[in-house]
């Protein structure tokens, strides 16, 4: 592919409009905005005078019908995926689809087998696999288990404030948290560890607040506390990892420290986004946290009533981009997408199965036999 990657975005909500369509639209030697979709003609109308798309419409079919699109993200709510996704991949459109790519089993199958047979590539938003400090700390931990045979213990921290979040966020009929972000971090825990796990164990409640517990076949044990109980003042995520007698620690993406029985190293990562503005700023985590409390201080009523932050929230860098460029480097190349069917699958297949965990009480075997379904 010697041009720019035509990019459709079908369903232009807030989430899509603070991630997706800014870093899209501020990559123009790799991406053009050729589509915006919506059903809210409000929105799409707010959107066109902020992306200035080439096209924009209501219907979905103006989208797959247009030979010059190339990469359609969808970026709707979880219980409209999997139809959008039958009709872009049916069309012969290569996809990215928010998280979760699904909400059971049964729907991955059959996203499986529609994307394969139509021959397109498929991506699903696990971003955090491409964030630099989670890419650094795989790399650093690949390297301790092939040198060791021992287990890895892994405790990873996701706790923001509940009282920010969209209602929709907590529907048990959508699979509550465990879910909308839960499936994130069951996915991190097997891109770290190149396996899947042998059991999971989660409680808590469906809707919020719970901590997994997933047990891998090495022995390996990794640990998720995944709650809306916190402070947005306070950084969200931290990673604590612990194998072969060495420390990797994770501070909500701006900082990693490895200790080992003869030094410690520190890695820094500059923040992504401050006042809505692209930053290479290298801050500290005290100093992020001083941002944060700012920022949490001064929300708007305005922000408040659409759950819209990302115009005044201090980003740090999760790997939102980087993804899209992983994408763009496989178009150009005519290469698979990195985090493909499968991996949105498992996910999904983990988020089904905690849910099971939190309703029987119970350790919960896991198998993938659905995997055998797949022809």
């Amino acid at each position: 592919m010697n041009r720019k990657i035509n990019v459709a975005f079908v369903g232009v909500g807030e989430f899509i409009t603070g991630n997706h369509l800014p870093n899209i639209k501020e990559t123009p030697e790799k991406f053009n905005v050729r589509w915006l979709c919506d059903l809210n003609k409000e929105t799409l109308l707010d959107r066109i005078g902020k992306y200035a798309p080439q096209y924009s419409t209501n219907n979905i079919n103006d989208v797959t019908a247009d030979p010059e699109v190339d990469l359609i993200i969808i970026g709707t709510r979880q219980y409209l995926r999997l139809e959008l996704i039958r009709k872009c991949a049916e069309a012969g459109k290569n996809i990215f689809v928010e998280k979760p790519m699904s909400l059971s089993t049964s729907e991955s199958i059959e996203i499986i087998k529609t994307v394969r047979k139509s021959g397109v590539r498929l991506q699903v938003g696990y971003n955090r696999r491409f964030a630099p400090a989670v890419v650094k700390a795989k790399k650093l931990l690949d390297k301790i288990r092939k040198e060791s045979s021992h287990p890895a213990m892994i405790n990873y921290r996701a706790v923001d404030e509940s009282y920010l979040w969209p209602d929709w966020a907590f529907s048990e009929s959508h699979g509550g948290k465990v879910f909308h972000e839960g499936c994130h971090f069951y996915d991190l825990a097997c891109f770290l560890m190149n396996s899947f796990p042998v059991s999971i164990y989660v409680a808590g409640e469906i809707k919020d607040n719970q901590i997994s517990t997933l047990k891998f076949s090495d022995g390996s044990i990794f640990s998720i506390i995944n709650s809306g109980e916190g402070c947005a003042s306070y950084p969200k995520e931290r990673m604590e990892v612990f194998c072969g007698w060495n420390t990797i620690i994770m501070e909500n993406f701006i900082e990693l420290l490895h200790i080992k029985q003869d030094g410690c190293s520190k890695d820094v990562f500059p923040l992504f986004r401050e006042k809505g503005k692209r930053t290479d700023k290298i801050i500290t985590p005290s100093t992020f946290n001083r941002l944060a409390l700012k920022w949490r201080k001064n929300i708007s009523d305005e922000e408040f009533r659409r759950r819209y932050y990302y115009g005044s929230l201090p980003m740090v860098n999760k790997g939102h981009l980087a993804q899209f460029e992983f994408i763009a480097e496989a178009l150009e190349n005519n290469k698979p997408f990195t985090c493909n069917e499968i991996d949105g699958a498992n996910a999904t297949y983990l988020c089904e199965k905690g849910i099971e965990s939190i309703r029987t009480g119970k350790a919960i075997g896991l198998n993938r036999d659905f995997l055998k379904k797949i022809s």
